[in-house]
């Protein structure tokens, strides 16, 4: 006859109340029959036993139990523990159900759940007992009446001068734009963009780095600053070096 280890979370730490959580039982048919308030997940049990007053509480006695062929053993004593019989139940907990069976001892008061149990409920992960790691998760967001890529790639058929005017610029892109009425439409909304939530996430291994140095100007103020910078040279308020990196030595204008 087998052994099965049960009741491992009072055998640590006892200084320390285990955690308790309210599993909800169902018969076969999905009637409910109880709910157990003060539960334990042991993750270091191989069965999940309940006490008589588990047993009561289903509104049930020892004759409707069939029996079972497996030995309890607590972990702190080593010792066996009578087993008066076992039933299946389904459980449900936070939204997830589990066909559970629970071995029923005088011996035990409460329940506690199995960590095979606690696997199937959501408690534990399916890897238990090996550590954690948050998965990178991905997801395909379908693009709305998405359009087919090209054959070939596009060729502007129009005339380009070699120095366009403003009128050829205007010209140009008007043509561009209807030719790709699905990227430059601006006669809709923008949308938010439906999904999770961006989330940045180290791969293991990883090691954080910063990079030390000076911030790139937004391209929309180089035109202005190339501009003001120029200025400043002809006017000998800065003096530019020839050395990488650029330095830019203030004089007595105190500008920079």
């Amino acid at each position: 006859m087998k052994r099965i280890v049960v009741g491992n979370v009072r055998a640590h730490r006892r200084h320390r109340p285990a955690p308790t959580i309210p599993l909800l039982l169902r018969d076969a048919a999905g009637k409910v029959l109880t709910t157990v308030n003060k539960t334990i997940p042991d993750g270091g049990a191989e069965a999940t036993v309940g006490g008589m007053d588990v047993l009561r509480a289903l509104g049930l006695s020892e004759k409707d139990l069939t029996s079972s062929t497996f030995n309890l053993v607590m972990a702190d004593k080593s010792t066996l523990l009578l087993v008066v019989g076992e039933k299946e139940y389904l459980a449900d907990y936070e939204g997830v159900t589990a066909n559970i069976t629970i071995m029923f001892s005088p011996d035990v008061e409460g329940l506690l759940l199995s960590w095979y149990d606690c696997v199937d409920l959501g408690i534990l992960h399916e890897n238990y007992p090996r550590p954690w790691k948050k998965q990178q998760l991905s997801t395909q967001i379908g693009a709305i009446d998405a359009i087919p890529p090209r054959s070939q790639p596009f060729i502007y058929p129009g005339l380009v001068p070699s120095t366009p005017t403003a009128e050829d610029i205007q010209r140009i892109e008007g043509d561009i734009a209807e030719e790709f009425t699905d990227v430059f439409d601006q006669s809709g909304s923008l949308n938010c963009m439906e999904g999770p939530e961006m989330v940045i996430e180290l791969k293991d291994g990883a090691e954080p780095f910063y990079v030390n140095g000076a911030r790139p100007i937004p391209f929309a103020d180089r035109p202005e600053v190339k501009r003001l910078l120029d200025e400043f040279e002809a006017k000998e308020r800065i003096h530019i070096s020839g050395e990488q990196p650029m330095l830019i030595q203030g004089k007595n204008h105190n500008v920079c």
